[in-house]
Parts: C-alpha cells; sequence; structure tokens
C-alpha cells in the first residue's frame, strides 16, 4: 500500500496499469522512464505516482533527496531554441548568449542525487535530446557556454505523447511504460 499525499482517484480501467507501474518503477532501479501514451489517457497520474514511490522509497533517510518537476513544452516553446532548452536542463555562465546576464544552474543540477520528472519531453528539439542521451550514459553535461564538464545522479522520469517525435536513440534509452488508452477503457469515458 502507498501513502498518498492527497486522495488518489484512480479510473477502474487504470487500477490494473498501476499496480503494474508499480512493479515497473522498481524494475527500472536507476533506469530512467518514460511514459508513454495518447493524449488524456492519465500520463500525469503516473508521474505522480513516480513522484510518491521515489519519496516513499527514500522516506527512511535522513536528507530526503530532491524532486524537480518541469514541463518541457513551457520552455521548448515554438522555436525550440537550443541554448534555452540547454539552459534550463544543464545551466548556462554569464553571457554564454543573449540574455545569459548571470551564471544559472540548470535542473539536472536542481535535481542531483534525487528525481527529475520531465513532463512533455518529447517537446525537447533533437539537439538537446542528444544532450540529455549523454547525460543519461555518462552522468556528466556542460552548461552552456562552459569548456568544464560536470556530474550529477539523476533519476529521470520523462512523459509525451510524442513518442514519434523522440529522436531513436534517445528513446531506447528508456525503460518505456504504456499507459492503456482510452479506447480500451472504454468504461472510464
Amino acid at each position: 500500500k502507498l501513502i498518498w499525499e492527497k486522495p488518489l482517484l484512480v479510473p477502474p480501467g487504470l487500477m490494473e496499469a498501476v499496480r503494474i507501474f508499480e512493479d515497473h518503477f522498481a524494475v527500472a532501479g536507476n533506469q530512467p522512464i518514460i511514459i508513454l501514451g495518447p493524449t488524456g489517457v492519465g500520463k500525469t497520474l503516473f508521474l505522480y505516482l513516480a513522484k510518491q514511490l521515489f519519496k516513499k522509497a527514500h522516506q527512511n533517510e535522513e536528507h530526503v533527496p530532491p524532486i524537480i518537476e518541469a514541463n518541457c513544452g513551457h520552455f521548448a516553446g515554438r522555436e525550440r531554441d537550443v541554448n534555452i532548452t540547454r539552459s534550463e536542463l544543464f545551466g548556462h555562465v554569464k553571457g554564454a548568449y543573449s540574455g545569459a546576464i548571470k551564471n544559472k544552474n540548470g535542473l539536472v543540477h536542481d535535481a542531483n542525487g534525487g528525481l527529475l520528472i520531465l513532463e512533455e519531453i518529447g517537446e525537447l528539439p533533437p539537439e538537446t535530446q542528444a544532450m540529455l542521451l549523454t547525460f543519461l550514459e555518462t552522468g556528466e553535461y556542460r552548461r552552456v557556454g562552459d569548456n568544464e564538464s560536470l556530474t550529477a545522479k539523476v533519476r529521470i522520469v520523462g512523459a509525451t505523447n510524442h513518442e514519434r517525435d523522440l529522436r531513436k536513440d534517445f528513446r531506447y534509452r528508456f525503460f518505456p511504460f504504456y499507459v492503456p488508452p482510452l479506447r480500451e477503457r472504454k468504461s472510464d469515458v
């Protein structure tokens, strides 16, 4: 049984998927997980579940690891400026690009030792996906405009309904979890 911060309403058609996800999360270990499914199937529910499972796994520790959440659609934007998305994830140094008026730590730095939840990960530009892939494989990253590599240990859980927009090498680095579509859960409509 999980300990929830607030009452969790799970549609009947997702009850089995929730039980499966609990096992999926445990089996994945520290591997990154990607939650996939069409719009409106309940991917956010599984992001919330990942957050609660992570908290439960670390509840007896003296220092609870950080949990950082971000929606990649908020900083990718239509123009998909690689500097902005890379800066959001990895940070930048002062003067790296116009608007970089001071050093900034990114989400990876802030989540070091903890969990990074990336909603709409499919909105990231392919170049940023490649940079995130390098981080997933090596644990190393560079801030925009920095010559030195930094390291971090972060567990990543992402979600998207744009699986086709993911680079193949990036997509296959994740342990996938598919949320059942509504057509298979007509009682939930």
